[in-house]
């Protein structure tokens, strides 16, 4: 009796293991020395090319951290630095704006043909007591 159900598990393993293999997308043959070379229609078949991903993915870091990324289109926040931003692939670069208080906005455009990094370094606001000292003229 035990030697039944051992041999139906063993068929109900291959019959699982063929099922498997004919799901696949695409087999490729293995040559072995019992099969000989493989066939000359499988040694042309080759794999399809990977393709490009539609999205690229670009790190983005202020010092300091913490300025807004805006994508200047539509003045929408994308994110704080420091951050990985997913952009849709394109020969077009993205124009953002990195804005932080107490500090001179920046404008970059970002290259989002392939992944990327853009590292800015914030230039803090003059304060009012340096734009005096500096000889502009104020009112009195």
């Amino acid at each position: 009796m035990a030697y039944i159900v051992g041999l139906g598990i063993l068929v109900g393993l291959q019959v699982a293991c063929q099922r498997t293999r004919s799901n696949d997308k695409q087999v490729y043959p293995i040559a072995s020395e019992s099969h000989g070379p493989v066939a000359a229609a499988s040694a042309t078949q080759t794999p399809a090319s990977p393709e490009r991903p539609e999205n690229v993915l670009v790190w983005i870091e202020t010092t300091p951290p913490g300025a807004a990324i805006v994508r200047v289109t539509d003045r929408f926040v994308l994110g704080w630095t420091p951050e990985t931003i997913e952009f849709r692939r394109s020969s077009k670069p993205v124009a953002i704006r990195l804005e932080m208080n107490g500090f001179l906005p920046e404008l970059r455009d970002v290259p989002v043909a392939e992944d990327g990094q853009v590292s800015v370094t914030l230039k803090p606001v003059a304060d009012k007591q340096s734009v005096v000292n500096s000889g502009a003229k104020t009112r009195k």
